[in-house]
């Protein structure tokens, strides 16, 4: 494996050739590498995966193979690696059948590549396109277009300068469009190329070129969808703007609502985003309503955002990028198995073995002191200046369970800040601010929302600690006789004041404010079960 020619098998020249002798219907058509990538895996009872690396050819390959194996071998002396390749191809036929316009044979080739994305615009992802800009493709839509009267030497000059300017994808684009290659020539004499395309306020003193530049842009963005970066800059987008991002075929589309919006899964094509990670991937794409609340709490979680991105930790569901398209806006994030509510659900609790113990209380640690990075981050400053911050709903539904192996070791990460607050405060102040107003969920509600009517960051550390008591009783799967719930027990106890029919873990008494008798309960068994 430290060789390099030993990786020779898995050449991607090699695996073409296998599919071309098998496959006579791809003969004819040129077959290419979308993208690659490689992983380096332990023993599955050894739960320990390498990074994906992104691979573009065999050279790549093995000289990312034998680093991660390497890596791999330093921490497992003991352990037997594996290699796990990913070629994804694709093919297109660049040489058409006797009887056909070659232009027309292209424009046929780059119309099967259109994809549609969440909102049915249409794009061609860059790694299809990439096939169509060879040079070859150029040179002969430039000596089949009867439209260009150049001599040899003034083609040769115009095809380096299509290759130079660069104006690749604006020669497939005038293609597409079913342009002839003179009006490409009068794009290129205007200064257009790849990087100045025609806007709407492009006029020509000649009408029927200006007509064709408004033909034109219908089509642009359908070769020049934006890429994905990581940034905590929110975008403002154009309505004809296209996000490459997907819904992955055959797959359920929608993975929670709240009262803002909807979250649903995507893909994005390896081609439009650099950033580490699994290139088979699904993301949680969270859509805001069109209305003036939605957009208010849009802006909210994006201020939380743009403070803690600098900030990370290991326990905060960073966000990818978040923008914004007419009147609707959108925050992008990696999407997580499960968030907490559905894991205690549907997962079966793990067996109680060291092990075990020590993952538990790694994840409670982690969110308990995620949620202190955020009542206090430290901007770095030279005055050691503060930004104090509140999360305000802190609840099962917004603390995520991210998995490399499924059911296994899991880590959690708190999310969803749109109800949370930060600001700015001298690194002296000890006081935690009061805040008059709180979204989220009552059942987290602490006392002091009822009894001062402000609430602080107190109030968090109520909501984390009602977590843990339920993650508690999901490890001891703890549960009542009559199969009722913990919800249930809690919101079944009855008092003077009609409002305790809800499901919060307090009631107010005329002796004070007091845990229910289902929570104390719970909390005397699972001292019990410890003691033991």
């Amino acid at each position: 494996w430290t060789a390099q020619a030993s990786y020779d098998q898995l050449s991607p020249a090699q695996i073409i050739n296998h599919h071309v002798q098998a496959c006579p219907e791809l003969d004819g058509h040129e077959i290419y590498i979308r993208h690659g990538s490689c992983q380096v895996k332990g023993p599955s009872d050894l739960n320990s995966e390498g990074e994906f690396s992104k691979v573009d050819d065999i050279e790549d390959l093995s000289q990312y193979a034998i680093r991660d194996i390497c890596g791999f071998i330093s921490k497992n002396l003991f352990s037997l690696p594996s290699l796990e390749v990913h070629w994804d191809f694709s093919s297109a036929r660049l040489r058409p059948l006797p009887s056909e316009n070659y232009a027309e044979a292209i424009r046929l080739g780059l119309e099967k590549k259109v994809c549609t994305n969440f909102k049915e615009q249409q794009y061609i992802p860059a790694c299809d396109l990439e096939v169509f800009l060879d040079v070859s493709v150029a040179r002969n839509l430039l000596d089949q277009d009867a439209s260009v009267n150049m001599s040899h030497f003034e083609t040769a000059r115009f095809l380096r300068k299509v290759q130079t300017f660069p104006a690749r994808k604006l020669l497939v684009l005038c293609v597409f469009s079913r342009f002839n290659l003179d009006e490409l020539k009068h794009l290129i004499d205007h200064g257009f190329n790849d990087e100045t395309r025609p806007q709407p306020s492009t006029t020509c003193g000649d009408k029927e070129c200006t007509a064709k530049y408004a033909q034109l842009r219908n089509n642009i963005h359908t070769f020049f969808p934006r890429n994905i970066k990581k940034g905590q800059k929110r975008h403002m987008l154009t309505t004809q703007e296209v996000v490459p991002l997907q819904h992955p075929p055959c797959e359920e589309r929608e993975l929670g609502q709240g009262a803002y919006g909807v979250v649903t899964q995507v893909i994005i094509d390896r081609s439009h985003y650099s950033f580490p990670g699994d290139p088979d991937c699904r993301f949680a794409l969270k859509t805001f309503a069109s209305n003036d609340l939605a957009t208010a709490a849009f802006l909210s979680e994006v201020s939380m955002l743009d403070v803690l991105t600098p900030h990370g930790h290991d326990h905060i569901a960073g966000h990818i990028t978040a923008w914004s398209q007419a009147d609707q806006h959108f925050i992008l994030y990696p999407k997580a198995a499960h968030n907490l509510r559905s894991y205690m659900t549907d997962v079966e609790p793990p067996a109680l073995r060291q092990p075990v113990m020590m993952w538990f209380f790694k994840q409670l640690g982690g969110l308990a002191d995620a949620i202190d990075h955020v009542h206090r981050i430290k901007d770095g400053s030279e005055d050691g200046a503060v930004i104090e911050g509140c999360h305000h709903d802190i609840k099962p539904e917004n603390i995520l369970v991210f998995e490399r192996v499924p059911n296994k070791d899991p880590t959690f990460k708190i999310a969803d800040f749109g109800a949370g607050h930060f600001y700015a405060g001298p690194n002296d102040d000890k006081r935690s601010k009061q805040y008059s107003k709180t979204g989220g969920t009552e059942t987290y509600f602490a006392p002091d929302w009822e009894r001062h009517g402000n609430v602080s960051k107190s109030f968090d550390m109520w909501a984390l600690g009602c977590v843990f008591l339920e993650l508690h009783l999901w490890l001891f799967r703890f549960h009542w006789d009559d199969g009722a719930g913990f919800s249930t027990k809690r919101a079944e106890f009855s008092g003077a004041d009609p409002r305790n029919s809800e499901d919060r873990f307090w009631v107010k008494t005329k002796a004070g404010y007091v845990l229910k008798p289902a929570v104390e309960r719970v909390l005397e068994e699972l001292e019990a079960k410890c003691n033991k």
